[in-house]
């Protein structure tokens, strides 16, 4: 993948997890591209877990009231979330989700 200069990264995936990002820090982007994908989804027939999706504004961004629906569905939002082994914050800051301790014999 290759990224350009001036351009954010709006999409992480790995496996069957997906994180969006609105480059635009909206609501209604994010909703935007939530129906997109629940289009594809459907268009592939792969159901989506509404119940195991969280949302969250980041930042001093004023629009973490919004609601945004999944199916039909509301989708929950939240202050902190675990993705690919981080808890990432609605202040911007992630950190280790799990730290493993090395035994030396």
């Amino acid at each position: 993948m290759k990224l350009t200069k001036g351009k954010r990264l709006t999409d992480l995936c790995c496996a069957d997890d997906v994180a969006l990002v609105d480059e635009n820090d909206s609501v209604d982007g994010l909703q935007a591209m939530m129906d997109s994908v629940a289009c594809w989804a459907e268009k592939v027939e792969l159901s989506i877990n509404v119940a195991k999706m969280k949302w969250m504004a980041v930042g001093n961004s004023s629009n973490g009231n919004g609601q945004l629906m999944m199916n039909g569905e509301q989708v929950e939002p939240v202050e902190e979330f675990r993705y690919l082994g981080s808890i990432l914050t609605n202040n911007g800051n992630s950190h280790p989700a799990y730290q493993f301790i090395y035994l030396l014999n």
